[in-house]
């Protein structure tokens, strides 16, 4: 028999088109599936090829595409823990371990919670701009004075302005006061927060949208600051406007009542890492914003 190693076989779309899911066919040799290599309580064609870990049931697209990527570039190499196991350097099959983890460990948290597989990309822009009042609310408030370096912040009550009652503004504000301007905002500052300001399950995808579309509602000559000093614009965008703009649209997706914005705020810091892996960016054409939608 040929010991020629045969390629996947072409891969086959599901009906639902919307989850974009594929089926993972692979055949295999006779001598590939040599039963004395098999352990006996799995099945070999279940398990990654490299980290011998086991794959999903049903693959997604980008995780057939990165297994189809792997096996051009990889040999085989049969292990007694797995026969049809191949070998390649890290760095041809790493991405493909890291998919096939999240898409075992995080997609069914996912479903169980509701996070959408699927976005409807082209809307998202015009969704961030029905949100220009409230974001301008909070931008244009000049709310209490900021003072540094206490030994204890003031306490930020809900209801004295708009700026007050985000969020973000007011965790920004306890870092502000709390250690000083250049460390809350700086290096330090942005990854003690960097969790906390993920747009949740939109992803990587959903942050250059959204930031791509407060630069235009806010551009950076006409817009005032003089309410936000010492942030600069940009600042006040990812470290405020961009988790504001994530929570409120997580409100609308979730018909979470106005009020229980904390609930809210909970299912963006916990499905983060699910919408970096689920919603990279993918190019510099991932916007999708129309610019008829910022004239006034």
């Amino acid at each position: 028999m040929s010991t020629q190693e045969l390629a996947p076989q072409k891969r086959t779309r599901y009906a639902d088109e919307e989850s974009v899911v594929l089926a993972r066919n692979y055949k295999f040799s006779d001598e590939e599936t040599d039963n004395r290599f098999i352990s006996p309580d799995r099945d070999p064609e279940s398990l990654c090829p490299y980290c011998d870990r086991l794959l999903p049931e049903v693959p997604t697209a980008a995780l057939a595409d990165l297994l189809e990527e792997a096996y051009r570039r990889s040999y085989r190499d049969a292990r007694p823990a797995n026969p049809l196991g191949r070998k390649a350097p890290v760095g041809v099959y790493a991405s493909l371990c890291t998919r096939h983890m999240f898409e075992s460990e995080l997609m069914p948290k996912a479903t169980a919670e509701g996070w959408p597989t699927a976005i409807d990309w082209s809307a998202l822009s015009a969704r961030v701009v029905a949100l220009k009042n409230h974001l301008e609310g909070i931008l244009h408030d000049a709310g209490r004075p900021i003072v540094y370096n206490q030994e204890k912040p003031m306490d930020t009550v809900p209801g004295a302005g708009p700026r007050m009652e985000c969020i973000f503004w007011r965790e920004l504000v306890g870092a502000l006061e709390l250690h000083g301007s250049r460390r809350a905002i700086g290096v330090e500052g942005l990854f003690g927060t960097f969790d906390k300001v993920q747009p949740g399950y939109y992803g990587e995808k959903g942050f250059v949208i959204m930031h791509e579309t407060l630069d235009a509602m806010f551009p950076m000559e006409t817009t005032s600051t003089d309410t936000i000093e010492p942030l600069e614009l940009r600042e006040f965008i990812g470290r405020v406007l961009i988790p504001e703009v994530a929570m409120c649209l997580i409100m609308e997706d979730m018909g979470i009542n106005v009020g229980e914005e904390q609930r809210a705020v909970t299912i963006m810091r916990e499905s983060s890492g699910y919408g970096v892996s689920m919603f990279p960016t993918e190019d510099e054409n991932d916007f999708q914003g129309d610019g008829i939608l910022f004239e006034e």
